[in-house]
């Protein structure tokens, strides 16, 4: 890991450039300031959402993945990649989509899992065939809506527009506000 002498930013790799600043790690001509490739030291193109850090104290997936594309990885998985991308990065917005997933699609799963457990008791032990039908039909519903929030919430992510589940977004907000505060 190499320390840039004009900002401090840790630079990881082999890097030629500094990520954060552009200044050449290596002696030769320095760069202006923008965001640089780490390898050949072109300009890179403005990424909507992307924010420099300016306390250093960055990790390299936060100086290597823009907010657009964090964002929608907290919904990859579901609530597992929200509690991943949780720890991993520290930006507002992407703990924002981070706890939001967790709680949403925990949610889901829990009420997917008794429902299609009820599914299968009642179909197997019971003599009414309504009540299966209707714990199935919940099961099917509950899948239907998971996979629509997920494909939502994953392409307003990337957009930058989230969409905000109101009791979950709540709950993110607050889980945001604090380890931002922190």
């Amino acid at each position: 890991m190499v320390t840039c002498k004009q900002c401090g930013a840790h630079v990881v790799g082999d890097a030629v450039f500094c990520v954060k600043c552009g200044q050449r790690l290596k002696p030769g001509n320095p760069a202006p300031s923008a965001i640089f490739c780490v390898k050949c030291g072109q300009k890179l193109p403005h990424v909507e959402g992307y924010e420099h850090v300016a306390h250093g104290k960055a990790t390299a997936s936060e100086l290597a993945i823009p907010q657009n594309y964090a964002a929608p990885l907290c919904y990859v998985f579901g609530w597992v990649s929200g509690l991943t991308m949780y720890f991993l990065d520290r930006r507002p917005l992407v703990r924002f989509h981070a706890i939001q997933s967790t709680v949403v699609f925990g949610v889901l799963t829990i009420a997917g899992f008794v429902a299609g457990r009820m599914s299968n008791r009642l179909f197997l032990e019971s003599q009414q065939q309504i009540s299966s039908i209707v714990a199935f039909g919940s099961f099917a519903l509950i899948c239907l809506v998971s996979l629509i929030l997920w494909i939502v919430l994953m392409v307003k992510s990337f957009e930058l527009k989230p969409i905000r589940i109101p009791i979950a977004a709540g709950i993110a907000d607050l889980f945001a506000r604090n380890k931002a505060q922190a």
